[in-house]
């Protein structure tokens, strides 16, 4: 991602590539695959988020990042770690609007149509850009939703579904909290 979307040289791109890879969080949760699994994606669907929007005016990339992103956010929803995936989904789109601030704040014209009309209108590329962001967690979702029921039929019979007592397994005795 450092490389090709924030344009920095090889050395640096390398440099931010093994600070992620060995970060502290990333070391702590080398036990838990499925957390691993879920996180490794953040880097490129910040990338892909960033040319869906910086390619918001061509038809045939903008098509082409939409479905390559909802395809990544969909196995990445599917990576078993769920909380993580709404986590990154949240950051996702706290960045998402980060790039549309950064857009809206340059003196460029906001959408160069294809027939050469500048498209200054704020209100036509914020509805048009995040039309595009949400078709593209909508395919992430369709790609999630086959696990959707198997999920939610473990979670009947789970501890946090509600039909087994909390205390009737190896949760700690209150009285035992304090020592």
């Amino acid at each position: 991602y450092s490389n090709k979307g924030l344009s920095l040289n090889v050395y640096s791109s390398m440099l931010s590539a093994l600070s992620f890879m060995f970060s502290g969080f990333i070391i702590s949760k080398l036990n838990y695959v499925s957390t691993i699994t879920t996180v490794i994606w953040l880097p490129l669907l910040f990338f892909l988020t960033q040319k869906l929007v910086e390619q918001a005016c061509l038809l045939k990339e903008k098509l082409y990042y939409v479905f390559v992103t909802g395809i990544i956010l969909g196995i990445q929803f599917l990576s078993a770690h769920t909380q993580f995936s709404f986590y990154m989904l949240i950051s996702l789109g706290l960045f998402f609007l980060f790039l549309l601030i950064n857009k809206f704040t340059g003196g460029e014209p906001l959408i160069q149509a294809s027939n050469n009309i500048r498209i200054n209108s704020l209100a036509y590329v914020i509805i048009h850009i995040s039309i595009l962001m949400f078709v593209t967690v909508i395919i992430g979702f369709a790609i999630f939703s086959v696990q959707l029921l198997p999920v939610y039929e473990f979670l009947q019979l789970s501890r946090s579904g509600g039909q087994i007592a909390y205390d009737s397994g190896v949760s700690l005795a209150p009285e035992y909290l304090v020592n």
